[in-house]
Formats: structure tokens, C-alpha cells, sequence
């Protein structure tokens, strides 16, 4: 009994510093657009951990719709970290990406969420909007 009660106090202590291991929110479309060099609709083709020192996941988008920044529709290899603040793209989903400078995207803190393909002209519209505002 003196050991479940032990392990309960422990989870309860552990639980909050777990959930605090990560504080960041969705950043307001004007502000994710601005903090990213590219803003683009695509849909994860693969993604393989690349360990090492500081170990991450390289996945392949093909980019379809590009809202800002000057690339090209095609394959783009980004880096998204394996940390609390960070959630691995799902292979065969599409996405509205916001990238930062060096290729990395962040899943849980700058935007990059699952988009539905009805919501896609939606998304591109307002990026355009907030983008013209600046």
C-alpha cells in the first residue's frame, strides 16, 4: 500500500514539470508568418530520424502552394527536432508549413498544422492578407 501511494505522490509531482517541459502556444497567423521564411502547403512524403548529437527527424514535403518565399513547388527536406516542444509530420498528411531559415520546422510552436484540402485557398488568402499588411 506504502508503495502505491509512493508511486501516486511521485506521478502527481512529475506530471506538472512534464507538462510545463514545453510553454508555447499557436502564434497568431500575422506573427507565424512573419517569424518564417517560407509559408507553403505540402504533404509529407517520408521521414527517417537522423541521430547524432542532437538527434532529429529529416522529412521530404512536397510543397504545392507556396505562400511566401521565394522557392519552388517540389520536394523540400526540413528538420523537425525530438524534444517536449516538438511533433513529428505524419507521412501521407498535408500541412500548411511554416518554415524558418536552415529548413527546420517546428509542429507544435510556429503554426505547421494539418490542413484540410478545403480549407487550402482559406489559408493561402489570409497569409497573402497578413503578408500585404507588413
Amino acid at each position: 500500500m506504502r508503495a502505491a501511494i509512493f508511486a501516486a505522490s511521485l506521478l502527481a509531482a512529475l506530471l506538472p514539470a512534464a507538462a510545463m517541459a514545453c510553454q508555447c502556444s499557436d502564434p497568431a497567423l500575422a506573427e507565424a508568418v512573419a517569424g518564417s521564411k517560407y509559408v507553403y502547403i505540402g504533404t509529407v512524403m517520408s521521414g527517417r530520424m537522423v541521430k547524432g548529437g542532437s538527434s532529429y527527424i529529416e522529412s521530404v514535403i512536397q510543397a504545392h502552394r507556396i505562400a511566401k518565399g521565394e522557392i519552388q513547388a517540389g520536394n523540400r527536406t526540413v528538420a523537425t527536432g525530438i524534444n517536449s516542444c516538438s511533433t513529428p509530420l505524419a507521412v501521407g498528411h498535408t500541412y500548411m508549413v511554416f518554415e524558418s531559415e536552415g529548413g527546420y520546422v517546428n509542429a507544435m510552436c510556429t503554426g505547421t498544422a494539418i490542413i484540410h484540402r478545403s480549407k487550402e485557398d482559406e489559408f493561402m488568402r489570409k497569409v497573402k492578407d497578413v503578408s500585404n499588411e507588413r
